[in-house]
């Protein structure tokens, strides 16, 4: 009976990962349509947006100004004849992100004091390349670069120009997470020793990478699926050589009798109160947004509706209410795995993670 009950949730998560993996294809699908689109010669020039100096939100916003002249594009763009028509020079002048986006990342702390007016002086000045500049909320301004060389060919110039260089950081790269499907019921974080070590006698591959000093497997939590209250799963933060190991075996783990399946584990914060992402409800100075209905009025656990059979029918995303969507699109919760401003935030994480733009 056992063995029926594993082999039925492993169709089940098989059935649930290929779903996934259908979403992210269409999502790359969309991103390959919009390049196209992008580089076709009859595409509209955009308007001219610029980080404004005075905008203490860090967010790029158009600003009047003129556009930039010729050779000041020529200098950042170096690709653009200088004698060259105007379909050329936009399909000279696209940026193409690099996938691993933290090596593309340089952070200058708030104590430097750089003004958004001197920065754009100083990347025009050198022919360095930027797609775009913010504020964390830290106050920290962030200059996200098309690839590591533009980053360090920044940090070069602002270091020569009298910025401390410890106020010049480079974010470090995350490590991935898992989730191991089958571990014993009667297991919890207190057993994560006897998790490891059974783990790595079963898979002395990862041992093997474990000789390694930079290779990472620590296991975070033990917790209970949410389809099967008699099996847990166990959330392991790995390196990328163990995260490629794994995939090379199938996306498997022997543990004692059982073959544990192996999923990756974007896990989003969202907050209860607000159903914003990136915190929690201890934390949120946001206004209350039921994750049901979407009303201001009251938290989901209080919502009227929750335990009506017409549940499905009130249904409202206000994160994807908020993201302009309309109609089908708004008619799921907010804690729903598959709403697609969740799905959009996963990708987002993923675009941080070393592993996922080499894979």
């Amino acid at each position: 009976e056992n063995q029926v009950t594993c082999d039925t949730n492993d169709r089940v998560n098989i059935i649930d990962n290929r779903v996934t993996n259908l979403a992210e294809d269409v999502t790359e699908i969309k991103k390959l349509l919009k390049e196209v689109i992008t580089k076709s010669p009859s595409h509209q020039v955009e308007p001219v947006l610029q980080c404004s100096s005075n905008n203490s939100s860090g967010l790029i916003a158009p600003v009047s100004m003129s556009p930039p002249t010729l050779s000041s594009t020529i200098n950042q763009n170096p690709s653009i004849p200088a004698q060259s028509n105007l379909a050329a020079e936009q399909s000279a002048g696209n940026v193409w992100l690099d996938k691993n986006r933290v090596k593309s990342l340089l952070v200058v702390a708030k104590d430097a004091s750089v003004d958004g007016q001197s920065l754009e002086q100083t990347v025009i000045k050198n022919g360095i390349q930027v797609h775009k500049k913010f504020v964390n909320k830290n106050g920290d301004t962030v200059i996200v670069c098309p690839n590591q060389k533009s980053r360090d060919d920044l940090k070069e110039k602002l270091s020569t120009s009298g910025i401390t260089p410890n106020l010049l950081k480079e974010p470090k790269e995350k490590n991935p997470t898992i989730s191991v499907v089958g571990i014993p019921k009667e297991l919890n974080k207190d057993h994560a020793a006897t998790i490891y070590n059974t783990l790595l006698s079963q898979n002395p591959y990862l041992g093997d990478c474990l000789k390694n000093n930079s290779s990472v497997f620590e296991i975070l939590s033990v917790k209970p699926l949410k389809s099967n209250e008699n099996m847990k799963q166990a959330i392991i933060k790995v390196s990328d050589d163990i995260r490629h190991a794994i995939k090379n075996n199938n996306n498997r783990l022997f543990y004692g009798l059982l073959s544990c399946l192996v999923y990756d584990q974007l896990y989003i914060k969202r907050c209860h109160k607000c159903q914003g992402f990136g915190h929690y409800a201890i934390e949120c100075s946001q206004s209350t947004c039921c994750g049901i209905c979407s009303s201001g009025d009251h938290e989901t656990r209080n919502c009227t509706h929750k335990d009506t059979q017409n549940v499905e029918s009130v249904y409202k995303c206000c994160n994807c209410s908020k993201a302009g969507k309309t109609g089908d699109d708004l008619k799921h919760p907010a804690f729903s795995s598959s709403c697609p401003s969740y799905r959009a935030r996963q990708e987002k994480l993923k675009a941080s993670l070393s592993y996922y733009s080499k894979n």
